[in-house]
């Protein structure tokens, strides 16, 4: 299933929705559920949109979170789901397991740096809205202002029935034991029987603090009133906008996304696929690259640009590398000169020192970003690299080091533990072999590369782009073994007080 693109799409999916189950789902369960359920004849077996939630959710609620970008129905190749169904929960409230109808995730293999983004709770389908007494319209301001008076602690409401209150309640635990789990509290919740909808736009605040803003609570009355505010529902639950990130943009679509007067950056990178390509004997690495712009709004968020035609691998022999630094820098330059032109400016990429020296700035995009995926065959990263249009640099900085051969490093027993005669992908992980420019052989800076980034040293390494317990080079985990000297950010990497008095020397 494509993604959706834009709240028109939505809204066109939602009818579609609703029009495929009132044509063709209910009447074939209602004759289903009739032919089976050994009724007597006359005898009407009750209604399926009044009697199981589980009609309910596999037929509407499936569809309009799928229409949201919600996904537990993610083919291997696509990535991971972001959407789990009956997710368990332990309770900070009663102690027990309880079980989320659906739980939205931030997509990501490791488990431990995953955020829940979104808690979907559903009932019957006969439930009512908490309508005020004496009030023959149902007006979505009173039933807000009602859930706020029960969240703020008041007891009785009137139009709240006990079955309501209990459903806070229930939501309350549901983002109280998130919040305790995670130390993150979901970033957006719902109630729904899919013929109306309640959503809160700040769980935090409705259900943890003491006076819960009513303006962050959503009323959707009915299906017709879901389908004429699709366009906010839309800005609202979205799985791109839920998690606060913008997908990666063409240059036509530049224009609809950044206001030239608040760009405040602008640095080249790259978008990184690291491949084992198995063979008879032995897998090889092998990389591809493709060209992106990062662009920075005044508000504090980065645009990512590219073109999907611009992939390239990096080759294996190093001879090979002046012209394929020489390509992608052509395609950077014409991409760039393309998003120039759009937006009728001359950006001009900062350095990639400046970017790490800017706490914020780096917080916001680290330099080296891991892609989500599941498959053990490839990875994928997001590089940024600044001014430059490569990671690899052609020259290094040091002239005829001798360190770049292994048996160089032999003689003076500073040599790492196995010579690399061939790019491998594990033991170590390296595309460039020994005796060539791009290649270290010294023990020293291979321990200092996969040394762990620590709370205790952290402040000695500067800003990096690894986790804590992660290996200090920026790029370890799909390059053991390049020069430092050939890497661009080498003037980032030896800032770091952990990194200074490198072993490198000129042979000149």
């Amino acid at each position: 299933m494509r993604r959706v693109l834009n709240a028109d799409d939505f809204s066109v999916r939602l009818r579609r929705i609703r029009a495929d189950y009132e044509r063709i789902y209910k009447p074939s369960v209602d004759k289903i559920r009739q032919k089976f359920a050994n009724n007597p004849i006359g005898i009407v077996p009750p209604d399926v949109d009044s009697s199981l939630e589980a009609h309910l959710r596999q037929y509407f609620i499936n569809g309009f979170l799928n229409a949201l970008n919600w996904r537990f129905d993610v083919s291997v190749d696509k990535g991971l789901p972001n959407l789990i169904p009956e997710a368990t929960i332990q309770s900070t409230f009663e102690g027990t397991t309880r079980f989320l109808d659906y739980l939205g995730m931030e997509v990501g293999i490791d488990e431990a740096l995953k955020k829940a983004l979104l808690i979907v709770e559903t009932k019957r389908p006969s439930s009512s809205l908490p309508v005020p007494r004496n009030n023959e319209i149902i007006k979505k301001e009173l039933i807000a202002n009602s859930i706020s008076k029960v969240l703020a602690g008041k007891s009785k409401v009137r139009g709240v029935t006990q079955e309501w209150q209990k459903w806070l309640q229930t939501l309350r635990d549901y983002v109280q034991s998130v919040k305790d789990q995670s130390q993150d509290a979901p970033k957006r919740e719902v109630l729904t029987i899919g013929e109306w909808l309640i959503l809160f736009k700040d769980p935090e605040d409705a259900f943890i603090s003491q006076n819960p803003n009513v303006d962050n609570i959503y009323v959707y009355k009915d299906r017709n009133c879901i389908e004429e505010y699709a366009a906010e529902i839309f800005g609202l639950l979205e799985y791109q906008k839920v998690l606060g990130q913008t997908p990666a943009l063409e240059v036509g679509e530049v224009a609809f996304h950044i206001k030239p007067t608040l760009i405040d950056a602008v640095m080249y990178g790259l978008r990184l696929l690291y491949i084992e390509e198995p063979g008879f004997f032995d897998a090889s690495p092998v990389i591809k690259v493709m060209p992106v712009i990062f662009i920075r709004s005044k508000l504090g968020v980065w645009f990512r640009v590219e073109k999907r035609t611009n992939e390239i691998n990096i080759p294996h022999k190093s001879e090979q590398l002046a012209e394929h630094l020489k390509d992608i820098r052509q395609k950077a330059v014409e991409l760039l000169n393309d998003i120039n032109t759009k937006l009728n400016v001359n950006l001009i990429p900062e350095s990639l020192l400046n970017h790490y020296s800017s706490e914020e700035r780096f917080n916001e995009l680290p330099g080296v970003i891991k892609l989500p995926g599941i498959s053990e065959r490839y990875e994928e990263f997001l590089i940024v690299t600044g001014d430059n249009t490569h990671y690899l640099k052609e020259e290094s900085t040091i002239t005829n080091c001798p360190y770049h051969s292994w048996d160089n490093c032999s003689k003076e027993s500073c040599n790492i533990t196995t010579p690399v005669f061939r790019p491998k992908i594990n033991n170590p992980r390296t595309l460039f072999v020994s005796g060539t420019l791009q290649h270290c052989s010294h023990q020293h800076i291979s321990k200092a590369k996969s040394s762990q980034i620590t709370p205790y040293n952290r402040d000695r390494c500067g800003n990096r782009s690894g986790a804590d317990y992660e290996a200090f080079c920026e790029i370890w985990r799909f390059e053991e073994h390049l020069c430092c000297r050939t890497c661009v950010f080498e003037e980032v990497c030896t800032k770091a007080e952990v990194f200074t008095q490198l072993p490198c020397k000129s042979s000149d």
